[in-house]
């Protein structure tokens, strides 16, 4: 890794996992957020563009890696189609092609923290320390660190977070005065002891570069969007009454964190930034398999009755309903019980392999595949599924033609148009390289939920919405850049999350390798960076 042109900065990042620029506005005209509020005053502030519509399992590989999702490989790391398979897998930490950025800096001789990063896994003779999986969303790594022996020195002085990856809490929204108690006051608490451990790490050495990552507002914004938004159908104005203030507590707690963070770091560059936003959960992907069968892409296609479009009587028909049948039927305790006995990797295998219909995909032209609240569709590819039905001469036409259809449909619930945007994954990235990744995605209108579509083609669809969170991401992150090496005042042009890695990067003195798929904020340093 080769220095880049001016001074070398100490650099703090600090990600808030989830939280849209309106509403870091917000907090910080509120005094909600004052340290943030003041960093943002003195440096840069701007909405960050993330990868999320591709799939929020894609954020923070993206993050790590300076790569686009097609390079990293990743984009529903929970539930991703193993390419030159149908079947459905996790991915793990150990799965992610291209590098942690932090390493470059790393082997430059900087000295590294790293705390719950999702999807990474601590590096052996890493210079520095790593801590993945203590409490952070979506970790893909077993609980662990570098060096071994401070994992057990971090549990012995702050136990564990009070949210495990896989908690129900996190991804079934609340639906008693004792569940919504229980997930509030386990994301307050998780704050305040995530806080306490990075503070406890910064005293040890002053770190050239420290990452720490906060789950807590993206688990909250998962099952309690509800109480930000009043037009939500799950909207309880009781719930709203008693735990109204629970969004401000968590934010200010966050603030909190900062603010240790620029006490003990007062001479570092701060990058703060959220990976994506949330929004309302108004999914429509769980129609998307009776779309392709009205299409005639896919086995099916029948008309359903409203009685016949209930959660039971569809649980054998389609993915969605299987998983959520499974759930209520054994209950979330009976489950997780059992989930902790087996061995995690047979536990993730069987689970999917039970869930996901490989044998009905390899008959069909295009099949949904799950993608968080995104619908997804695969094209049945010759050349690229082991039994593939589509010639690579009609992939284009058809990937049109799904454009057009999916355009035209309409929610029945509100007579609007359903879908926001589709987004041919190989058009917009411009290569035919994107194989780990839908062919198609489908991002849903923010109108309301999708209990059935309507267009001239397909007629009318009908289906209950198993899902169980109320938010669901949305690309508007937010990134506050400030300190020595940031120039006041500064307009962030077109931000994207794939721009951080090469600005932290740079601003530790060190040039970005090549292979990133992002820039440098230059319109962001305080000191122009020679070009030459």
């Amino acid at each position: 890794m080769s220095s880049s042109e001016g001074p070398a900065q100490r650099v703090v990042v600090l990600g808030i996992d989830t939280a849209r620029t309106d509403q870091i506005e917000s907090l910080c005209a509120a005094g909600v957020m004052p340290t943030l509020a003041r960093l943002r005053a003195q440096g840069v502030f701007g909405t960050l563009r993330s990868v999320s519509d591709y799939s929020s399992g894609a954020i923070w590989p993206s993050f790590v890696t300076g790569l686009l999702p097609h390079k990293h490989g990743q984009y529903f790391t929970h539930m991703q189609l193993e390419s030159g398979t149908y079947h459905i897998v996790k991915k793990y930490a150990d799965d992610l092609r291209g590098e942690p950025f932090w390493n470059h800096a790393a082997a430059a001789g900087k000295r590294v923290a790293i705390v719950d990063v999702p999807q990474t896994r601590p590096a052996p003779g890493f210079n520095g320390v790593h801590v993945t999986g203590w409490g952070g969303e979506y970790p893909g790594w077993p609980p662990s660190t570098w060096p071994p022996a401070l994992l057990g020195e971090l549990m012995d002085r702050f136990g564990r977070h009070p949210i495990v990856h896989g908690d129900p809490r996190i991804f079934i929204k609340p639906n008693t005065r004792e569940r919504y108690r229980a997930v509030t006051t386990a994301l307050l608490e998780g704050m305040e002891k995530k806080r306490a451990l990075v503070n406890y790490l910064l005293e040890q050495e002053a770190w050239d570069l420290c990452i720490s990552v906060f789950p807590e507002t993206h688990w909250a914004m998962h099952v309690l969007y509800q109480l930000l938004d009043p037009s939500h159908p799950d909207h309880d104005p009781a719930m709203k009454e008693e735990y109204g203030d629970f969004f401000t507590r968590l934010f200010a707690l966050q603030d909190a964190a900062l603010a240790d963070m620029v006490e003990r770091a007062p001479d570092a560059t701060y990058v703060v930034l959220s990976g994506s936003g949330m929004r309302p959960n108004y999914t429509g992907s769980h129609l998307l398999p009776d779309v392709l069968a009205r299409l005639g892409l896919a086995p099916g296609g029948e008309q359903l009755s409203e009685a016949q479009a209930t959660l039971a009587s569809r649980t054998k028909r389609w993915t969605y309903y299987r998983i959520r049948r499974f759930q209520d039927l054994f209950g979330m305790p009976l489950i997780m019980a059992a989930k902790r006995i087996a061995p995690e990797r047979l536990w993730d295998r069987w689970t999917r392999r039970l869930f996901y219909p490989s044998k009905q995909w390899a008959r069909s032209r295009a099949f949904a595949i799950p993608n968080d609240c995104n619908g997804s569709i695969r094209i049945n590819l010759k050349g690229r599924e082991p039994q593939g039905t589509v010639e690579p001469s009609e992939y284009d036409a058809l990937c049109e033609m799904l454009e057009s259809e999916l355009s035209a449909l309409s929610n029945v619930g509100t007579g609007k148009r359903a879908v926001e945007r589709v987004i041919r994954t190989r058009r917009e990235l411009g290569t035919s390289n994107a194989n780990d990744l839908p062919d198609i995605i489908v991002t849903w209108a923010e109108d309301g939920p999708k209990t059935g579509f309507t267009s001239p083609r397909i007629g009318t669809i009908l289906g209950q919405d198993p899902e169980r969170r109320s938010g669901k991401h949305h690309p508007d992150g937010f990134v506050v850049m400030s300190g020595p090496g940031v120039a006041a005042g500064a307009q962030l042009q077109d931000a994207q999350l794939v721009d951080v890695p090469p600005t932290v990067l740079h601003l530790l003195g060190l040039s970005p390798p090549p292979e990133f798929d992002g820039r440098i904020f230059d319109e962001a340093l305080a000191q122009p960076r020679n070009k030459d």
